[in-house]
Order: structure tokens, then sequence, then C-alpha cells
């Protein structure tokens, strides 16, 4: 299910399809004018970007510029049930795990029925597909990316750098919203990393529970030096995005 617009020089296109019998999922597919296969990006929608994070929006519009099929997709959620300081949407979580379903992981499998999505487009080249979360969106990126080399590059902004550290600190936000009962008893998120092989994973800005950036070393990439307030965020971000794509 599709409608279409144009706007400087690229079309735009609302779609809305079905990750699993009886649930529905939408996103927004931006489709630069140039003939022949293009490269391909999946970014999880984030409208939350503020002066020095910008929204998957703004993102998607610079990538295509650059001659990239971008689809930016909104993973299931609970609309209804806007989600609360420091436990995130928990009350979906919850239902999920009474049933024996887990969120985290549903909304690994929507990211990956969106790589299907853009896999099976004539104007894609799906040997050239890369996909972008912000936050805790992350974590669910990287459950898709450990299961399928389809997703050839991924790029993490902000995203908590470890599952672990979440149960050694008092206080934390949206855990609700990337725990799997039983997992952190025998992984971590750096073992998804590991799972992807020799594809590339730029993360930028890791952070713990809290939201705040933590100092991990040559590993992870920064938007400034911890601790120094030089506003560099519009050049690292061209940076970054350049990277990301290539």
């Amino acid at each position: 299910m599709t409608s279409t617009e144009s706007h400087d020089g690229e079309d735009w296109q609302q779609i809305r399809f079905e990750s699993e019998p009886g649930v529905e999922i939408g996103g927004k597919l931006y489709i630069p004018r140039s003939e022949g296969r293009k490269p391909a990006v999946l970014l999880v929608a984030d409208k939350t970007g503020n002066y020095s994070i910008p929204t998957t929006d703004s993102l998607a519009k610079r990538i295509a510029k650059a001659g990239r099929v971008v689809l930016e997709l909104e993973p299931r959620d609970s609309p209804g049930e806007g989600p609360r300081p420091y436990i995130g949407n928990w009350v979906t979580n919850a239902r999920a795990n009474q049933i024996g379903r887990n969120l985290a992981a549903m909304r690994a499998h929507d990211i990956l029925r969106g790589i299907d999505v853009l896999s099976a487009r004539a104007d894609v080249e799906p040997a050239f597909i890369r996909a972008a979360a912000h936050g805790v969106k992350g974590v669910w990126l990287l459950l898709a990316a450990a299961v399928d080399p389809r997703i050839g590059k991924v790029w993490l902004d902000r995203t908590p750098y470890s599952l672990r550290a979440a149960l050694e600190n008092p206080m934390n936000t949206e855990l609700f919203d990337a725990v799997i009962p039983g997992f952190a008893l025998h992984w971590d998120l750096d073992d998804l990393t590991k799972a992807m092989g020799d594809r590339s994973v730029l993360w930028t800005d890791p952070t713990n529970w809290m939201g705040r950036p933590v100092a991990l070393g040559a590993t992870f990439r920064y938007r400034y030096v911890l601790g120094d307030t030089t506003d560099l965020h519009d050049e690292q971000d061209n940076l970054f995005i350049s990277e990301f794509i290539q």
C-alpha cells in the first residue's frame, strides 16, 4: 500500500505492509530520480532529534541526495501507551513476555521485513544495503544484523554499549525496550557485533543507560572530546554520513 509525493528532485512514498499476519507497519521511502540499481539504506525511524542529534527524516533526505534509496521504517509500537520516564514502553513489553514473545525481537523482525522490501525493489542493488538506528533502537538493529548478512554495514548512534552494564547500576532508562529474558546470562551486545563477522559497525557516541556518552576507546567514534564544549556536531555528522554510505 503506497502513496507518492514529489519534492526537490526526489520521490517520496508512504508505504504500509504486513510484517507478519495481522501486524501492519509503515515507513517512508525516499527515491532518487536516477537510472539503474542503487545502494540502499534502512533507517529505524526516530523523531526525537535535538540540536545535536539529527532526526531520521533529516538524515534520510541527506542520504537520498547522495543517490541512495532510503527506507525510514517505523517498527511495531504501542502509540496509545506513551512511555513513562525511565521505564520506557514497559506495559507492552511485559504483555509480550507474558505470552512467550519479546518486543525487542519482534521489532528486529520488522527491520528484516524492511530489508525484504528494499531487496525486492528493481532500483536497489541488494548487495549494497546498510542500516542505521539511534538510541535503544540500535539494539533491535543489532539483533537483526546478527542474523541477516544482507545488512552489509550498521551505524549505531547513541546506543547503549552493554546490557550487563545496566544491571550494575541502580538507574536506567528504556531498558524494557531492549531486554530479552535470559539473554544477558549468556551474551552481551558485543556478541551481536561479533556475530556480524567482517561486516562493519560504525558506533558513534555510545552511552550508558541514562543516555550519557561514555568514553570507551578507539573502537567507538565521538562527535566531540568528552568534557570539551566545542560544538562539532554538524561537521562530524557529515563525516559519519559519508563514512557510513561509502
